[in-house]
């Protein structure tokens, strides 16, 4: 489930992988427009150069984080919640960013509940930052306008996620649209393809089983390009060869 775990430990490879999942978290915490129900190989693929593109990206974040803890620290006791904030985002984090152990999972966006606490506070000090030194009213307007922003936001990010969750077909859907490149989630994928197609021609739709079988097959030929040796991939092949009528000899 957490393919970087497989990383030579301290090599070149793990390092900058694992400083791209940082960057993919802190993307989820700011701007969750692409969502997956599940990260698996190979959703998220390893950074193997310093010449990759997303590499500026784990530069970035590092360079923001170390701005804003530095600008804090410069007066604690005046800017003691930007510190705070900072905490409250990184400190739950940590079982999950592979500093100092092995996370089970590769990404867990369900472990984004905490930090988002640090964020709403780190948004919080910088609206009242933005609008000291103001009358009352500013002040209130201010904090007003910011939050309808953030409400509408973020109900607007949950109308469109919601339908996601209605059926698997649909968080499915959902995922591999996320992580074409998740070989687990291709398979599983399929299979409920290879269900929808067997339960239609069940119910009297038996021209919609040859093109559901297809489409299944080429969600398996994208997860056998990832990982040729995908025991549900075997599996699902078969299943489908059973439906056909197939001669398994070709899968001994």
């Amino acid at each position: 489930e957490n393919p970087y775990a497989q990383l030579p430990e301290w090599s070149k490879t793990r390092l900058l992988s694992v400083a791209y999942l940082h960057t993919n978290y802190a993307r989820l915490l700011v701007f969750p427009k692409d969502l997956c129900a599940e990260y698996s190989y190979d959703c998220l693929p390893a950074v193997e150069t310093f010449g990759d593109p997303r590499n500026l990206g784990a530069a970035g974040l590092y360079s923001a984080v170390a701005a804003a803890a530095l600008w804090a620290l410069r007066d604690v006791a005046a800017r003691w919640r930007v510190l705070e904030a900072l905490a409250w985002i990184a400190v739950p984090l940590v079982p999950a960013l592979m500093i100092f152990n092995v996370a089970g999972t590769l990404v867990g966006e369900r472990l984004l509940y905490g930090p988002t606490a640090g964020l709403s506070a780190l948004f919080a000090a910088a609206v009242a930052r933005a609008a000291a030194g103001g009358t009352a009213r500013r002040r209130r307007a201010t904090t007003l306008a910011a939050a309808v922003v953030v409400v509408a936001a973020a109900a607007l990010r949950l109308r469109y996620r919601l339908p996601a969750w209605a059926d698997d077909m649909a968080l499915s859907t959902a995922a591999v649209a996320t992580c074409p490149r998740s070989a687990k989630m291709r398979a599983r994928h399929a299979r409920l393809v290879v269900r929808a197609a067997v339960d239609g021609a069940l119910r009297g739709d038996a021209a919609g089983l040859a093109p559901g079988l297809a489409a299944a097959e080429a969600h398996l030929d994208a997860a056998s390009a990832v990982d040729p040796d995908h025991c549900a991939v075997h599996d699902e092949r078969i299943a489908i060869a059973t439906i056909r009528g197939d001669d398994h000899a070709k899968f001994a």
